[in-house]
Parts: structure tokens; C-alpha cells; sequence
């Protein structure tokens, strides 16, 4: 298994079809044809350079089946015009809204897979320009597969995905609450980022942030909030009060099972599962915001310099994500931690994050601060303030990685504290070392 990111800048020019690739350069990979990939976008054009819209683009594909969901939430609009607005598709990889509601400001659909990464083909071309990152799994001893998955049942009932043919260890959820359309547009920005993972003991492990911001929002009381969850792989967070969520509850074979959660509503998520032929270690959590004794991870994100995150294991990559929420399971609809979010995948020879922030209504009547930055981090989390101002509230990025976890170097500490979530893949799983295979291990030593 290889992991690798790749960053484009999306055409702006040329007439429709315009084909893009999304590929690495060189290292690692670069001659290989990848399986499955995970598209992400946000507004800009060149790394770490923020810029005045709040874009969260999200895609997976195995190149068979593709889902695309886009959020964005304009920026300097008058009180109650402002459009935050989510956009689906169940053929593309890339689906972006425009300010105007229900307008489409960019499609790219996948088109095939190549040496070092992907092609796709722009149908709409985006009006403003933009990085697209992929993060692409390689190997012939991987198996995956995407399905767009729909609790119906009713709450805590459990349902099971069809049989995938494999049986999964790792699980990448995006979600933005409802079933994927054609082409369909809806008012309030919704955004899901989910992991789950079966460790080496078999147990799973879960976590998954999910946001709302409302449309049209009114001075100082724009409804939403943003939520992080230990318990959940994808969760509805709604206006005033939250929905459904899903759990992984069994692995199950080749048909893993989730179990609906906290509300009866219907709850979608497409997922990318993943098998390794050959064990890994896997971890899924998130990281208290100080130090609990006795080697537990942890993150401190108060002050800067380089931090030691214990996973028990020798990450060969690793994703991310960063909230300025300091309290697990909770909904905050507070001005200060709506649409705060950033992801970051590192995986050896790279790392990549993209980020976003919806800002919110000031007192003068106009939405203010929405921004967006992808960026060379790990972490990237920018900061609302009044006025429009723009402030990292912190930043992280990888140092190293040691046979207990990680290293990674907080260069802008946050005055409060802040969650964030690690998913990691390890190194090959040697198994328990039996008699026979110890005696030929002394046998080689002589």
C-alpha cells in the first residue's frame, strides 16, 4: 500500500469538456495506477494563500462509482441575503455552488486513472480559481470500494452495508446528511468528515466532524454549529437542534453494520472502505486537549513547539482534522466555532490540509471573514473575528514519526483549547512470533 497527495490548480479556461490531471510529479508511487482516490477543494491558488470564500469541495471515487458534495457560504453579503448553500452529485467528484442559490459554480467528473494519479473532466468550469488535492491508495494488496449508504430504519435500529466482496478495515465517511441526487442544490451549507477503523485487536474505532450553517442569516443569529464526535462516524448538525447519526457497530464480514443513532431520520453517507490483505495497525481518535498521564495521547495546543502524540504505533500515514471546539460530542452555536474546520493528510513524502471558516453576521449587517486556505500543514485553522480580520488560530505540521506515534510542531498556539482527530495507518502487522518462526529467526543470527 502506497498513500500519496496531489495538488492541481482547476482550469478557469478553455470550453467545456476541459480534462485535468491530478497527479504527483515523482516518488513514491508515481508510476503506478492508484485504485481509489479522495478529492478535496477549496478556493485559491496557491498553497498556504487564504482567500476571501468559504469552499469545502469533497469527492471519492474507486473509478466506478463517484460522489461529489460541495458547501460554500459567501462572503461581505447584506444581513439576510447571504447564500450558504450545499451542493450533491452521485456521478461527479467535484460539485460546486455559486453564491446565487441553487446555481452551479464548477463539475468535474472522473475520468480515468494513470500513472501517479488521476484525470478528471471539468463540464462547468469553476469562476474563480481553485487547488484540487487528491489523496490516492495504491496497491495490489489493498482491495476497495465506494457505496453511497442510506439508514432507513428507525432508531438504534442496525442495517447493513451489501456485501462489498471484502471485508473492510478502514472506512471514510463524507456526508452531508441526505441521499446524493443529479445535480442538486439545497439551502444551509452541511459538510461530514468521518473515520472508522478495526484495530488489531479488533475492536473499532470512530470519530466524525459535522457542520451546518444556516442560509440567509439574520444579524447575530445565524443558527449552525459544528460538532466532533468519539461515538459516531457521520452525524447530522442542524440549526436549532441535532439529528440522526450513524455508528459502526460490527464489521461483519464483507457487510459491515452501523446502527442508527439519537434520532429515527434518515442519515446518508458515501464511503470509501478499504481492506489490507495484510494486517495493519489502525487507530481512530480523538485526542484530549491535555495530557492525561500514563503515555495516553494527547495534543496541547497552547503553546508551540514540537508535541508528542502516543498511538502505540509507527504511522506510514495519517489524516487530521482540527475543530476549535474544546469539548467531545457537543453542538456549539456560538459565533466562534461554526465552520472551523481543517484536514490534513500526511503521508511520507507530503502533507496537505485545506481549511475553512464561515465568519458570521456583524454588527453592521454584512457577513464577514469566510475564508478558505489549502495549505502545506497538517493543521490550518483560521479564526473569525469581527470586522473581517484574518487569524490563525493554529497551526500544526509534521515533524516525524516514532515507533510509538508521532511528532508534529504546533508553529501558531490557540489561546484556548481545541480538539482535533487523528486517523492513522501503520506499518505491516507481524504477528505473533510463533516457536518455529522464532527458531529460524536464531537460525538466520548464526
Amino acid at each position: 500500500m502506497i498513500i500519496r497527495c496531489a495538488v492541481s490548480s482547476a482550469p478557469t479556461a478553455g470550453t467545456p469538456p476541459v480534462t485535468q490531471d491530478v497527479k504527483v510529479a515523482s516518488g513514491p508511487a508515481s508510476t503506478l495506477t492508484p485504485k481509489a482516490t479522495l478529492y478535496r477543494a477549496t478556493a485559491g491558488t496557491t498553497l498556504g494563500t487564504e482567500v476571501n470564500a468559504y469552499r469545502m469541495l469533497l469527492g471519492m471515487t474507486d473509478g466506478t462509482t463517484s460522489r461529489a458534495l460541495g458547501a460554500m457560504a459567501e462572503n461581505g453579503s447584506a444581513v439576510g441575503a447571504q447564500d450558504c448553500r450545499t451542493r450533491i452529485a452521485n456521478a461527479h467528484v467535484i460539485d460546486a455552488p455559486l453564491g446565487a442559490s441553487g446555481a452551479v459554480n464548477g463539475v468535474a467528473a472522473f475520468s480515468s486513472f494513470g500513472a501517479g494519479g488521476s484525470t478528471v473532466s471539468w463540464s462547468d468550469l469553476l469562476n474563480a480559481a481553485s487547488l484540487i488535492t487528491s489523496v490516492d491508495w495504491y496497491g495490489d494488496d489493498i482491495d476497495v470500494k465506494v457505496v453511497e449508504f442510506t439508514h432507513t430504519g428507525s432508531q438504534n435500529a442496525t442495517q447493513d452495508v451489501p456485501d462489498l466482496g471484502f471485508a473492510p478495515d478502514l472506512a471514510v465517511l463524507y456526508s452531508h446528511w441526505s441521499a446524493y441526487a443529479a445535480d442538486s442544490d439545497s439551502a444551509d451549507g452541511r459538510v461530514g468528515i468521518g473515520y472508522a477503523v478495526k484495530t488489531i485487536a479488533g475492536t473499532i474505532e470512530q470519530f466524525c466532524v459535522s457542520d451546518q450553517n444556516q442560509d440567509a442569516p439574520q444579524v447575530l443569529t445565524w443558527k449552525g454549529g459544528t460538532r466532533l464526535s468519539d461515538t459516531r462516524c457521520a452525524y447530522r448538525t442542524d440549526e436549532t437542534t441535532d439529528g440522526a447519526g450513524l455508528e459502526l457497530t460490527s464489521w461483519n464480514g464483507n457487510t459491515p453494520t452501523f446502527t442508527k443513532r439519537d434520532a429515527a431520520e434518515n442519515i446518508s453517507a458515501a464511503i470509501l472502505f478499504v481492506h489490507f490483505r495484510t494486517p495493519r495497525a489502525l487507530r481512530a481518535i480523538v485526542l484530549p486537549t491535555t495530557d492525561p498521564g500514563g503515555g495516553a495521547p494527547w495534543l496541547d495546543t497552547s503553546t508551540t513547539g514540537n508535541k508528542t502524540i502516543a498511538l502505540g504505533m509507527t504511522p506510514v500515514a495519517y489524516a487530521m482534522i482540527g475543530t476549535m471546539l474544546a469539548t467531545k460530542n457537543s453542538t456549539n452555536t456560538t459565533n466562534s466555532t461554526r465552520s472551523v474546520i481543517s484536514e490534513g493528510w500526511w503521508t511520507g513524502p507530503e502533507s496537505v490540509c485545506v481549511s475553512i471558516q464561515a465568519g458570521d453576521t456583524n454588527l453592521a449587517g454584512t457577513s464577514s471573514a469566510t475564508r478558505s486556505v489549502t495549505s502545506s500543514k497538517l493543521v490550518d485553522l483560521l479564526k473569525p473575528v469581527a470586522g473581517g480580520t484574518l487569524v490563525r488560530d493554529w497551526a500544526a505540521s509534521h515533524v516525524d514519526v516514532t515507533p510509538a506515534g508521532l511528532v508534529v510542531n504546533i508553529d501558531t498556539a490557540s489561546a484556548a483549547a481545541r480538539l482535533s482527530a487523528i486517523v492513522a495507518i501503520g506499518g505491516l502487522d507481524p504477528g505473533p512470533i510463533l516457536p518455529q518462526r522464532r527458531w529460524r529467526r536464531q537460525l538466520g543470527r548464526m
